[in-house]
């Protein structure tokens, strides 16, 4: 569904365009919003129109308010007509939710009200579409599944909300999960989205770690053993040598193939059909020639009423 037919959708359940516009926004990055932020978007502080919007979203029980620290106003939608509009009725963020993930949406909604012409949020299959033209099956399904907005810049360019700084080890996951799509890029910037005051050396560190680890383009044991394992049932399912498969031995094979479908990784199967397991050691693919480069971007906004809190 593209954006003409969502704002259409929402205009249709009797939303002007503004609205329309916000909601959408809001629908596919989280799920939920604060008051300022939808005064942001319409450019007016404290106004009647901001309560007449809140109030009609709360009489349909459209959307469920909550008061935080410092009278933070926050409103989680979970009406499944608006998420169909957008075209995700079934949309996990109709649930109950973890504050780290309504952070991560919070401010990822922030960054794209303060960068409008730039940034915006869309689906995982929109993401891949933005970057690469077309949804190709072998970069992957855990890939944009945080829904960070997207960017359009003269050089490709990615991002990353950093909504748990005390998690340091969130952004390295981040990292090795968008590996393949950093490479098909080959050069990028990284956007690091960050509240005010973070510290950035970290993220920093293990990005270079990281570029450091792709250019010397070899595996990681993780890597090695998940590849091995799966050539070996690849290997045997295409000999029909499968009757001791179970069926979730099976399913995750299926899975895999998406995972594992890239040419690289076809070469080195038809290695390793020829050579044995020794075919990982000695396939000598060049170094992956990764110029990524890592780009603070402070949000002016005070995070901190969100940390005593739980789910919502």
């Amino acid at each position: 569904m593209d954006e003409a037919e969502t704002l259409a959708n929402l205009r249709g359940l009797a939303f002007d365009e503004a609205e329309a516009r916000f909601l959408s926004m809001v629908l596919l990055s989280g799920g939920a919003f604060l008051r300022r932020q939808f005064e942001l978007a319409i450019h007016v502080d404290r106004s009647r129109r901001t309560s007449r919007f809140i109030g009609r979203l709360l009489d349909q029980a459209a959307a469920i308010p909550y008061t935080l620290a410092h009278n933070t106003e926050l409103f989680r939608i979970r009406s499944k007509r608006l998420y169909t509009a957008v075209g995700e009725p079934d949309s996990p963020f109709r649930c109950r939710r973890n504050l780290d993930a309504i952070l991560a949406g919070l401010m990822a909604l922030d960054f794209v009200l303060l960068h409008p012409e730039s940034a915006s949020v869309s689906t995982r299959d929109a993401a891949i579409r933005h970057y690469f033209g077309s949804v190709m099956r072998w970069i992957g399904r855990d890939v944009f599944l945080d829904r960070f907005p997207i960017v359009t810049a003269a050089k490709p360019t990615l991002c990353y909300v950093d909504s748990t700084p005390e998690d340091a080890d969130r952004f390295h996951r981040f990292l090795h999960r968008h590996r393949r799509v950093m490479e098909a890029l080959g050069t990028f910037d990284l956007l690091f989205v960050t509240p005010l005051k973070s510290d950035f050396r970290a993220a920093e560190s293990t990005m270079n770690d990281f570029l450091a680890k792709c250019r010397d383009g070899r595996l990681t044991r993780e890597e090695t053993v998940r590849l091995l394992a799966h050539f070996e049932d690849r290997r045997l399912y295409e000999a029909r040598e499968i009757r001791e498969f179970s069926r979730a031995r099976l399913d995750k094979l299926r899975d895999e193939f998406d995972e594992f479908s890239s040419p690289c990784h076809q070469a080195l199967f038809g290695e390793y059909k020829a050579k044995g397991a020794s075919a990982i050691a000695e396939f000598a693919a060049p170094p992956n020639i990764l110029e990524g480069r890592l780009v603070r971007v402070e949000l002016p906004f005070d995070y901190q009423v969100f940390k005593n809190a739980r789910s919502l």
